[in-house]
C-alpha cells in the first residue's frame, strides 16, 4: 500500500491478514479456502482499534484448546473423510523440532547478533530460532526412527537456563515469559466451543520438575462438555 492510504483501507488488509492468520495457522480448519465466520468478530476489532487499545485475548489458551482438540479428532479418526489433524499444526512441529531429532531441520545453530533493547519484545522466540527447511528423509524413515526411539533419544527439557543460554545468548523476546505466573494453572482452556483441560501434570518434566508415572487418564473437564454443538459459543477471554 501507499503511505497516503486510507485508515479504512489500511484496517481492511489488517483485517484479511489476521483472517488468514486465526484461520490457516492458530486454528486450521478444513474448510480449505475460507476461514470459519466467526473470527471476523476478533479480527475487526482489532483491525479497527487504535494501537493502545487492541483487545487482548489469550491467545496462548486457545490455541492450545484448539490444538487439544485437533489431536483428539486426529487420533480416533475413523474413515478417509475425515480431517487428519485441525488446529495449530505449526506450534505441534516446533515442539517437536525441540524434544526429537526425527525429522528435525539442519539449520545454523550459531549464535544470533545482539543489538535489542533491555526487555525488547523483538528478540527472537523459541520458535522463530529454527530455519524450516525441507527434510530429504521419507514417512517409512520417520516411522523406523520412531519405533526405535528411546528415552534418552527424547530431549525433555528443552527450555532449561543452560539450554536457552545456547540457542540464544542474547536472551529471548521477554514475550516467551510475561506469562510465567499463568504456566503451572490448572483449568480448562477454551475456544469456541471447545472446552479442554489443560494437562500441565503431562509435561512436568519440560519445567524441570518430578513427573508422575503412570499418569491418571481422569480429565478435569467432564465427558458431557464435549458433546456441545455448535449452538454453543465460547469467547476467547
Amino acid at each position: 500500500m501507499r503511505e497516503d492510504t486510507e485508515d479504512n483501507t489500511v484496517a481492511r488488509h489488517l483485517e484479511a491478514y489476521l483472517l488468514w492468520l486465526f484461520g490457516w495457522t492458530l486454528f486450521y480448519t478444513s474448510q480449505g479456502n475460507s476461514v470459519p465466520k466467526h473470527l471476523l468478530r476478533y479480527a475487526r476489532p482489532i483491525a479497527e482499534a487504535p494501537l493502545d487499545e487492541v483487545p487482548q485475548f489469550s491467545w496462548g489458551s486457545a490455541v492450545l484448546a484448539a490444538m487439544y482438540r485437533g489431536l483428539c479428532t486426529g487420533c480416533v479418526k475413523v474413515t478417509s473423510t475425515e480431517p487428519i489433524f485441525l488446529g495449530c499444526l505449526l506450534l505441534l512441529q516446533l515442539w517437536a523440532y525441540e524434544r526429537f531429532l526425527i525429522g528435525q531441520p539442519r539449520v545454523d545453530m550459531s549464535p544470533y547478533p545482539g543489538g535489542f533493547d533491555e526487555d525488547d519484545v523483538d528478540r527472537p522466540t523459541m520458535g522463530s530460532l529454527w530455519c524450516l527447511r525441507r527434510t530429504k528423509k521419507s514417512y517409512p524413515d520417520f516411522v523406523g526412527m520412531f519405533d526405535t526411539l528411546v528415552n534418552t533419544d527424547v530431549r525433555w527439557r528443552p527450555y532449561r537456563f543452560e539450554e536457552v543460554e545456547a540457542r540464544a545468548p542474547h536472551a529471548l523476546s521477554s514475550l516467551c515469559h510475561r506469562d510465567i505466573a499463568y504456566w503451572m494453572t490448572r483449568r480448562p482452556v477454551v475456544f469456541d466451543i471447545h472446552i479442554e483441560d489443560y494437562a500441565v501434570h503431562r509435561v512436568m518434566r519440560q519445567f524441570d520438575l518430578y513427573q508422575d508415572s503412570p499418569l491418571s487418564a481422569m480429565s478435569a473437564v467432564p465427558a458431557s462438555v464435549h458433546r456441545y454443538s455448535p449452538a454453543f459459543s465460547f469467547s476467547l477471554h
